[in-house]
Formats: C-alpha cells, sequence, structure tokens
C-alpha cells in the first residue's frame, strides 16, 4: 500500500472537478483571496487528527471541503452543483494507486451572510502509510485456513 498525503487527497479532488466541470468553474485553493472569478470553486483538505497505530502503520481522518462562490446566490444552482459534485467523486476517490472510499456528503452554509455552499466529503479514518517491510522480513501474501469439524 503506497503512502498518501492530505496533498495527494486534494490534487484527486481538484482533478475529479476539472473533469466534471471542463472549465466551466475556475477551482482555487483557500489561498487566494483576490481577484478570483465567479462562479468558482475553491478546495481545501480538513483533518481532524493523525494517528500513530505502530512503527508500521499510521492513519487519519480526512474531510475535504468544496466551496462554491456563485455570481448570486441561487438554491436550484446549489443543488445542481452539489449532484455534480458527488457525480465528480463517486463512491470512491482514485488517488494514486489507491481508491478511498467516500463514507458521504453533506452541505453546509457559510459566508457573511450564510449564503455560501460549502459541501463536505467524509473519508473517514484513511491508512495514509504501511512500510512495505521490516529489515530481513517481506511481506505476508497468503494466507491459508483450513477448519477441521470434531
Amino acid at each position: 500500500m503506497t503512502a498518501i498525503s492530505e496533498l495527494d487527497i486534494l490534487v484527486a479532488i481538484n482533478g475529479a472537478l476539472q473533469k466534471e466541470f471542463k472549465g466551466e468553474l475556475k477551482i482555487y485553493g483557500r489561498e487566494v483571496s483576490d481577484g478570483y472569478k465567479t462562479p468558482s470553486l475553491f478546495t481545501e483538505i480538513v483533518t481532524s487528527g493523525t494517528a500513530i497505530g505502530t512503527k508500521c502503520h499510521a492513519s487519519m481522518q480526512v474531510s475535504g471541503r468544496v466551496t462554491y462562490f456563485e455570481k448570486l446566490p441561487d438554491s436550484i444552482e446549489e443543488l445542481k452543483l452539489f449532484n455534480r459534485v458527488k457525480k465528480a467523486l463517486g463512491k470512491y476517490l482514485e488517488v494514486g494507486d489507491r481508491k478511498l472510499t467516500i463514507h458521504g456528503y453533506s452541505t453546509s452554509y457559510t459566508g457573511e451572510r450564510n449564503n455560501i455552499l460549502q459541501v463536505a466529503i467524509d473519508f473517514g479514518n484513511v491508512v495514509i502509510w504501511i512500510r512495505d517491510e521490516e529489515e530481513g522480513y517481506s511481506a505476508m501474501e497468503n494466507v491459508n485456513v483450513e477448519l477441521k469439524e470434531e
């Protein structure tokens, strides 16, 4: 299993959205605060902690966030966008050679007037690193189990 980072997940989200929207909307990072054009999307990754399980394993709680800046608030367009984001990302997000399960999508609103749509993508607990092999040992490939009746 290949190591994975927050940046890898963000790049995969942006790639899936670019493929879906094909230039209709510009996609920005949260560092852009001036000069963006509407309508546009802003993407970011939110983590709520990393856990080192063993010397060979680590995981983190991860979610993505897509913020939709419109020319004017429009609840119908927001619902259409929400469905397109779900379509673009699907049930699994391909990140490198892995597929991350998407546990769910939700919406909320932010901004001064609480009228800017945010879509949250819940990836749950993501394994970010498993060491491939210990020094002098190789990873187990197969397990054979036999059940005997007594």
